[in-house]
This record gives structure tokens, sequence and C-alpha cells, in this order.
């Protein structure tokens, strides 16, 4: 899952203490749920800003989360039995409940998440070396 350009850009950023960014920290970071299976592609995931389903929710960290161990970052965030009850396609990383910046988007399979159910969703991020 590649990052975002905005991400990259968001890393050269603070790198050099440029400018008032807003972290993934736990104050800020957010799980995105959508319902879009449409991923055309590294390039296009690049230059997305947001979720691509019709719809789409943003849940803020459980406690204590995001969590970072070495180079991997984990992120969790709860979506309660009224919550994001339909087919789950899409998944980003936010610092932000409605704009802001998105981290990364990838599709998934998670099936339809139905209303009775509470739903814990946990998302790992590995940062490596490019080649």
């Amino acid at each position: 899952m590649p990052m975002t350009n905005a991400f990259r850009d968001f890393l050269a950023q603070i790198t050099i203490n440029e400018g008032s960014p807003v972290y993934f920290d736990e104050a800020h970071a957010h799980i995105g749920i959508g319902n879009s299976d449409a991923d055309s592609g590294a390039a296009s995931v690049r230059i997305q800003t947001d979720l691509q389903g019709t719809n789409k929710l943003r849940k803020p960290m459980t406690a204590g989360f995001p969590q970072r161990s070495d180079n991997q970052l984990v992120f969790n965030a709860r979506f309660l039995e009224n919550e994001a009850n339909w087919d789950w396609r899409e998944v980003g990383i936010f610092n932000d409940a409605v704009a802001g910046l998105m981290m990364c988007r990838f599709a998934i399979n998670e099936g339809v998440k139905p209303s009775n159910q509470i739903w814990d969703y946990e998302v790992t991020i590995t940062f490596a070396h490019g080649s």
C-alpha cells in the first residue's frame, strides 16, 4: 500500500520543522472505512485525498492508539452497532475527522458489517526502504 503524495509531502515538511502540521497522534488519527472497491493501481492511490465510496465514515483512535514499534505503526478504531453498516471495501488513515490528510488508502474485502455488531478495526503500517 503506497503512501499518498500528500503524506510524502507531510514527511518532508515535518523533517525540517516547516509549518504547523497536524500529526497522526491519538488526538487526531482516524481510520476511515468506505464502500468503494475501485482501486485503479498504485499511481491513482497516491493522488487520492479521501475514500472513494458513497458511504464512508472516519472513527477516532481507541484509547492508547496509535502505537509504534520500530518501523511499524498500529492504528485501532471501534465501529459501533449503528455505524458503517455497509460492505467494507476500502480503508484509509487520516489526521482529521472530516478533512485533513490521508496517509494511505487501500482496498479491502471485509464484507458487510451487521447493525447488531461492534467491530474493532486495526491497521498496521510498516515503513520500509525503497529499492
